[in-house]
Formats: C-alpha cells, sequence, structure tokens
C-alpha cells in the first residue's frame, strides 16, 4: 500500500513540476497567441461522400463538367 501511495505522489510531483517547468520557461515571442490563429472555413461538400466519386449520372446544367463536355 505504501509503494502505490508513493507512486501516486511521485506521478503528481512530476506532472506539477513539468507543469511548473512549462510555465517558468514559456516565451510569449517565440509562438503566436492561441487567439491569433485563424480558424479556415470548413467547406463540408469537400468532404461529402461521394463527391470525388465518378457518378453514372450525367453532369447537371452550368456545372463545370457540363461546360467542359459541351465545350
Amino acid at each position: 500500500m505504501k509503494l502505490t501511495v508513493l507512486a501516486i505522489a511521485a506521478f503528481f510531483l512530476a506532472v506539477a513540476g513539468s507543469f511548473i517547468w512549462f510555465v517558468l520557461t514559456w516565451d510569449p515571442n517565440e509562438r503566436p497567441a492561441v487567439g491569433a490563429v485563424s480558424v479556415q472555413t470548413l467547406h463540408l461538400a469537400e468532404f461529402s461522400p461521394g463527391a470525388h466519386s465518378q457518378s453514372a449520372q450525367a453532369p447537371g446544367p452550368g456545372t463545370p463538367q457540363a461546360d467542359r463536355i459541351a465545350a
């Protein structure tokens, strides 16, 4: 039982020590702030199932595929 308590205490001290080391050595000029990172818009149509598969149907009018076929 003492060995388990000592293992838990050692783990806690290692986690707390690594966090304190991280905070003390943090250099804000090295990386941009998390809030400064821009979020890109996710276009779900590009990732929908079948978006890149070959369709058995002919492309509809006004689609890039139909414009290439007509040209």
